[in-house]
């Protein structure tokens, strides 16, 4: 703020939420003059303060003030402690919400729409694309958030995932990856073509069954598989990987719960041992699994080791 007001001052007023304040009476002075008995402000005392801080304020600097008069200035119940709750408890604004409306968000909510339960879809697929209150009913939610970081590890790699998430809905000029997360060939379009969303679809319910799985070992024996909470997006790579090595269709693998399963099993069996060996390594090393979930040479280890044992075809 102090940046701005110095450097600025003819823009603070447009990223600043302003100053609120609380009084017992106004007096009118004269012509742009006001008095304020018992003035206390409830809300933007930061903004004060750095204005404040600034050697030589422009007047070209500023900033939304709200004075309300009211019986007492009393803040511990009543009327002006609603407003200071209110003021202060205001929704964040994240990164991810700029995004929600993107052309191809929209798309994307409308293409999860028409999805029915058949084939390896156990239960509807529901996208929400914005933050929301209210609950799924009847389907899984899959939020954009989740979404970012299944394409991302999917079609990328896991690490970023853990490591940096908020990248993935942040624009490339901002420094992000959003463009990698959601775009085609790292170029954002307004729609997909059938084969990426069919892809980005098998991708969604591998991730979900993965959690599944998971979920059933931790409760069989949360001490031992809790680690692979910390490696899903590790495990989603992975899928894709054995996917590709396989040469199969992802189309065909959607339509049969049967084929979807045989496939899921073959695959869990494959790489379980090795996450398990990534695992007892790091602690060897006394890496904490949130560390190891985001250490990209230990996940480029992990998937080599694959990556050679299936060519190997054992």
């Amino acid at each position: 703020m102090v940046e701005t007001a110095d450097k600025n001052p003819n823009e603070f007023f447009y990223f600043n939420n302003g100053v609120s304040a609380i009084c017992t009476e106004i007096h009118e002075l004269g012509k742009d003059k006001f008095r304020f008995d018992s003035f206390q402000i409830i809300n933007g005392a930061q903004t004060v303060g750095s204005l404040a801080a600034v050697g030589s304020l422009s007047g070209e600097c500023e900033v939304i003030l709200r004075i309300t008069q009211g019986a007492s200035v009393k803040t511990e119940k009543g009327f002006n402690a609603d407003i200071i709750r209110y003021n202060n408890t205001q929704n964040v604004v994240r990164a991810s919400d700029f995004r929600s409306n993107d052309h191809v968000q929209l798309w994307l909510e409308h293409e999860f729409d028409k999805i029915k339960a058949r084939g390896a879809i156990s239960r509807p697929l529901k996208y929400v694309r914005k933050r929301s209150f209210k609950r799924v009913r009847g389907a899984d939610a899959v939020r954009f958030e989740e979404l970012a970081k299944i394409r991302f590890a999917f079609f990328h790699e896991p690490t970023r995932c853990i490591a940096d998430p908020r990248s993935l809905w942040t624009s490339e000029e901002d420094g992000g990856f959003y463009e990698q997360s959601f775009g085609l060939n790292g170029k954002l379009e307004d729609s997909w073509d059938s084969n990426e969303f069919c892809r980005t679809l098998f991708a969604t319910v591998t991730f979900l069954r993965i959690m599944q799985t998971i979920g059933k070992l931790i409760k069989q024996d949360k001490a031992s598989y809790l680690f692979l909470k910390r490696l899903r997006y590790w495990a989603l790579n992975l899928a894709a990987l054995h996917v590709q090595h396989n040469k199969l269709d992802v189309e065909k693998l959607l339509a049969s719960g049967a084929e979807f399963d045989g496939w899921f099993e073959k695959f869990w069996r494959d790489i379980f041992r090795d996450l398990v060996a990534a695992h007892r390594a790091a602690q060897e090393h006394k890496i904490s699994n949130f560390a190891l979930a985001r250490n990209e040479g230990r996940w480029n280890q992990t998937r080599d080791t694959v990556q050679l044992v299936l060519k190997a075809n054992i």
